[in-house]
Order: C-alpha cells, then structure tokens, then sequence
C-alpha cells in the first residue's frame, strides 16, 4: 500500500510541476523577457533532468533504493519550496532568485523521476515472481492516476486561492508523508523469503 502511494504522489509531483513550471515561469518571468516558448522551458527542464538522472543512475548502485528515494524525495520537497521562493519575490532584479529558480525546475522533474524508477524496481523484488507483474501494473496504474490528478488538484486550488503557492505546499505534504512511511520499510532485494527465491530461479 506504501508503495502504491508512493508511486501516486512521485507521479503526481512529475505530471503536476510538468503542468505547472511553464505557467508559472511565464507568468513571472514574460515570454519577451524569457525569450523562450513556455514548452522551452519545460524541454529545457526535462533534458537537465535527464542528464541528472543518468548520474544518478550510476550512483543508485552504490547506495539503498530506500536512500535514493528518501534522498530523491528530499530533493523534490525542497525544490517546491525554492520554487516558491524564487517566484513570490523580485526574480528579474536578482540573478541568485533566477538561479534558484533553475535549480527548483530542475528538482521538480529529476527528483521524483528518478524516484519512481527506483520505487518500481523496489516493487518488481518486494513480491513473489508469480505476482510481482500484477504489483508493478498496480503501481504503474495508481502513478498514472496521480499524473492525471495533478493538473485538475493545480487548476481547483490556482481557482480557490488565486495562487500557484499553496499547490506545491500540499505536493510537499504529500512527499513528507510517503518519506515518513516509506522510511521503516526494507526495499532491497536481500532479504527475499527463501520461497520466493526458489520461485525466481524455477522461473529462471
């Protein structure tokens, strides 16, 4: 069930800060300033993210899938909150906000991205091999619906406060909350029972 959620709320914080980083660096930063199409920025996000996430990759193996996910988490809630930093204050007249800026986009895609590829790996040697598939699809389809929750949770709070700010205050309670469950969990593949071995290597 922890792991369900946390794959809900990961691809909620990717699908929602997708949706959300363009409007709002447009809005504070205008396209003729910004020189860039609101996709730009979202493309130029994603790429950063990608590289980011390839060195993370390589880094993956020499810690816990638990740590990467804590990490990555911490990642992501701490760029919410630069984010709203970054674009509640004067970022055209400081280049340090429109750096922090940069570096908050750049959390808010790498971050639960690369979370959610170590949380489907966790998912894939947390069951018997008979029944891993089903407990990936079932992860897989709960982090699509988060994705799909995201921008509808964005445009209703946006419409009730007149703000993008409380949005990213709530995905932070959201990635606290599967930090703090997530946390006693064992996700490495080690301690597999001794039966569900026996199955991967029929299997194998």
């Amino acid at each position: 069930l922890t792991v369900c959620l946390g794959s809900f709320v990961l691809n909620f914080a990717l699908y929602g800060s997708s949706y959300v980083v363009p409007q709002v660096v447009i809005a504070v930063l205008d396209q003729g300033y910004l020189k860039l199409a609101p996709a730009s920025v979202l493309l130029l996000a994603f790429t950063m993210a990608f590289l980011f996430m390839i060195t993370g990759l390589l880094w993956s193996t020499r810690i816990s899938r638990k740590t990467g996910i804590l990490v990555c988490l911490l990642i992501s809630l701490l760029s919410a909150f630069a984010f709203n930093i970054s674009t509640a204050t004067g970022v055209r007249e400081f280049a340090a906000l429109r750096v922090l800026l940069v570096f908050s986009c750049l959390g808010l895609c790498a971050g639960p991205a690369f979370a959610t590829l170590l949380l489907i790996q966790a998912s894939m040697d947390m069951y018997p091999c008979l029944t891993s598939a089903t407990a990936v699809g079932t992860c897989f389809a709960l982090g699509r619906l988060g994705s799909i929750v995201a921008p509808i949770v964005f445009d209703h709070v946006k419409d009730s406060t007149g703000s993008w700010e409380p949005f990213f205050i709530i995905l932070a309670i959201m990635e606290l909350t599967v930090a703090v469950l997530i946390s006693p969990l064992d996700l490495s593949c080690a301690r597999l029972p001794a039966t569900w071995a026996k199955e991967r290597e029929a299997l194998a």
